[in-house]
């Protein structure tokens, strides 16, 4: 069923207009850019006389990857537009049409907006779905979404009533007939007011890049360095494929360094490993703020990751094999070969095993990924998956990358060789179990 994205661009105050930068977009183009990656199909922007004109110059300036129309409202009262929208578009297509309407004077969580959408989803009447403003501007309280019926929608048009009143709304509501509809989401909104509010908002989209499940280097070094970065660069046009790419090259160069062999080479190689590491979050970054997804971008990071830690297990196996004798229980330095096969091997085959679901779930991120010892079973946990969910932040990239930058310093990389050999097999059997327990 068609959505419609409807832009409030009639709120803005003077010192805050629709032209104010946050994170790199101007308000008004982020509320479009929001409204498309959350499903809309075309965006109407209604503006009032004084504002048209910057409004125009922002929707003509940008190449959006839909139809965007731009109208006024004198009275800055929306519903009329909203109303007539929903008429052509239900003449048009012949089916029922969904507005999501949103403010370009504020800035909200993609993760508010995506539950309100995913509401409409589950609807199959002429809705508009509109996100009320938080109780206060730097609250973090839970915000309500409420599906407000169209046959009232002039009625309802305009209403600016805090959560904290919403079920005096819900009342006032119910007695037109107005079916509500809560949804609780721990996102947040803020209006944009003034300059300070822009920041404080852009601050938490940067902030909102921080995630759970990073490991203890990310959080603690590598996360700190790519958000500065990201927010360096994200008013230019630099796209995050651009970055996976850039990641990928410091993969491949990490790989040749180290394959050379010799502790200039290595410390080299483990500099440009750690550094791939740390740009590798900037991609992630950029589309999460600009909201700049896609199916191609999740597979280049993916395939980026992936792929620069198997020229990094091989390449190290040649150039310890190269230049670091070994006598070890009478094996000589072709152990190192060994090892860089096994852990190179063992890759390999994690990978063929976890693409193959990704390409099933028509996924590209290796992060929607279900790992057993991460994930809740009704069964008890095997002694493997005790072990992983106990080590997992040993096994993580970014440890082992910081890792290695450590013992590259301290003329030692060749060694984590056994960890890397013995870590991807571990890996390798508790994906292949995973994937036996799998329904097929």
């Amino acid at each position: 069923m068609p959505h419609i994205a409807l832009i409030d661009a009639t709120l803005h105050t003077d010192a805050a207009p629709c032209s104010t930068v946050a994170a790199g977009f101007t308000l008004l183009e982020r509320a479009l850019r929001l409204a498309r990656v959350c499903g809309a199909e075309r965006a109407i922007v209604v503006a009032t006389p004084d504002t048209e004109t910057v409004a125009s110059s922002i929707i003509a300036e940008h190449k959006f990857a839909f139809a965007v129309e731009l109208t006024t409202s004198p009275t800055a009262d929306v519903s009329d537009v909203a109303a007539a929208a929903l008429s052509q578009s239900a003449q048009t297509t012949g089916s029922p049409t969904r507005i999501l309407w949103l403010r370009s004077s504020t800035i909200y969580d993609r993760g508010l907006v995506k539950t309100c959408v995913q509401k409409a989803e589950a609807d199959s009447s002429d809705t508009l779905y509109t996100v009320l403003p938080a109780s206060s501007e730097t609250s973090k309280k839970v915000a309500d979404v409420l599906s407000l019926s169209t046959a009232t929608l002039q009625k309802i048009a305009g209403l600016d009533t805090p959560t904290n009143e919403i079920p005096t709304l819900v009342e006032t509501l119910a007695a037109h007939s107005v079916a509500t509809h809560p949804i609780t989401h721990s996102g947040w909104q803020l209006p944009i007011r003034t300059p300070d509010d822009a920041q404080t908002a852009a601050d938490r989209l940067w902030n909102s890049c921080r995630k759970p499940e990073d490991g203890i280097v990310s959080r603690h070094l590598n996360r700190h360095i790519s958000l500065f970065i990201s927010r360096s660069i994200a008013a230019t046009k630099i796209h995050p494929n651009q970055i996976s790419i850039v990641t990928f090259s410091l993969g491949i160069l990490a790989g040749i360094a180290v394959g050379i062999g010799g502790y200039g080479a290595f410390l080299l190689g483990a500099a440009l490993y750690q550094l791939n590491s740390i740009i590798d979050g900037v991609d992630g970054e950029l589309a999460r703020v600009k909201y700049e997804f896609s199916f191609l971008g999740e597979w280049l990071d993916t395939l980026s990751d992936d792929f620069s830690d198997l020229f990094f297990y091989i390449g190290l196996g040649i150039g310890a094999w190269r230049t670091v004798p070994l006598d070890l229980f009478g094996l000589d330095a072709s152990l190192w070969l060994i090892l860089g096969g096994v852990a190179a091997i063992t890759k390999l085959l994690s990978m063929a095993l976890y693409y193959r679901w990704l390409i099933a779930n028509k996924r590209g991120d290796l992060l929607a990924f279900q790992w057993s010892f991460e994930t809740p079973s009704d069964q008890p946990p095997t002694l493997l998956d005790t072990l992983l969910h106990n080590l997992r932040y040993l096994f993580r990239k970014d440890f082992i990358v910081f890792a290695s930058f450590i013992l590259a310093l301290f003329a030692q990389l060749p060694w984590l060789l056994f960890l890397f050999a013995i870590g991807n097999l571990i890996v390798a059997i508790s994906v292949g179990l995973q994937q036996l327990k799998m329904p097929r």
